[in-house]
């Protein structure tokens, strides 16, 4: 069945009445407001919004959570989450959120400096899974801004994502992205799986809170393509740690450090030094380019317990 939401408080108090499957359409210029607390979800629904002017003119506002296998779907709509204690949407216990064209509006989001640490804005449990299409998360600065994936799967595709990505026990796969996160890693994955294809990162931290690399792999798996990974000034603006294994194939790095990791490459161009150290294993199947950016660092250390092989290295310092 297909429901015409007209007024703010219509769909909190029609859902009820909703079935599986069901059209929720919202009049264009409402604000769906379902207030301070998490509204629950536990039925598979459609809403969807609408564009005026080529521009979304339909917002839902509150912290969501979908469960118990539901499905939520959300196309053409701002989904507007203010509350630092909650997460603005939640999937748990084999359920699924689809985003489609939706920007993500933060009114009010926890400062990293701040010493209360906010919720993630989206957050992934329990084998359910996550899809983006065509979502823009704004740039938030130092803002806090987290997309928490744990025993469940990802696919992040056409979005532009300031958030960090944290992703535990998951497969996650992201494709024709821009992802940017500053004061924090923008990929960070434990004992996941990713594949990333043509895809931008730019982040990461150097301040005295620590050095956070671009994207850090521990004990994962990471398949990459036609991507960039920039962190400039930094040893590690790729990091494989911990039994990590990737693969490359014509992806730039500012720099790599492979930590007792394996890394196969093919057509990677590395901007600034790449480290290699505690019996890793590198192998490229062609030349290795290093453009050597930084003049102030070693360009390459291979450790004596550590193996490279390539068939020659190019040191473009004057590239």
């Amino acid at each position: 069945m297909r429901y015409l939401i007209s007024n703010a408080n219509e769909f909190k108090n029609t859902y009820e009445k909703f079935e599986n499957n069901d059209i929720i359409e919202v009049k264009d210029g409402m604000n769906i407001d379902l207030g301070g607390e998490v509204f629950v979800i536990n039925k598979s629904i459609y809403m969807l919004g609408k564009i005026l002017y080529n521009k979304i003119s339909t917002t839902i506002s509150g912290p969501i959570l979908v469960t118990d296998g539901a499905r939520l779907n959300i196309e053409d709509m701002i989904i507007n989450g203010n509350k630092n204690d909650l997460s603005t949407i939640a999937a748990e216990k084999n359920s699924c959120v689809k985003l489609t064209n939706v920007f993500i509006k933060k009114e009010s989001r926890a400062k990293v400096s701040d010493e209360k640490e906010a919720q993630p804005e989206i957050c992934i449990t329990e084998n359910s899974k996550l899809i983006f299409s065509h979502v823009t998360i704004p740039d938030t600065k130092d803002f806090e801004s987290t997309i928490y994936i744990f025993g469940s799967t990802a696919d992040l595709d056409y979005s532009y994502i300031n958030s960090s990505i944290r992703a535990e026990q998951s497969v996650v796969k992201i494709s024709n992205a821009r992802l940017t996160k500053y004061f924090a890693s923008p990929i960070h994955a434990v004992n996941s799986n990713f594949e990333i294809i043509n895809t931008f990162s730019e982040g990461g931290s150097l301040n005295k809170t620590g050095n956070l690399p671009n994207a850090y792999f521990e004990s994962s798996v990471l398949n990459a393509s036609k991507s960039d990974f920039v962190m400039r000034n930094s040893e590690n603006s790729l990091h494989l740690a911990k039994s990590s294994t990737a693969n490359l194939e014509n992806c730039t790095a500012s720099s790599i450090t492979c930590d007792f990791s394996t890394m196969r490459m093919n057509r990677v161009v590395i901007e600034e030094s790449m480290n290699i150290k505690n019996k890793s294993f590198v192998v490229s199947s062609g030349p290795i380019d290093i453009l050597c950016k930084d003049q102030n660092k070693k360009h390459l250390t291979v450790e004596a317990d550590s193996i490279l092989n390539t068939e020659s290295i190019n040191f473009n310092c004057f590239h």
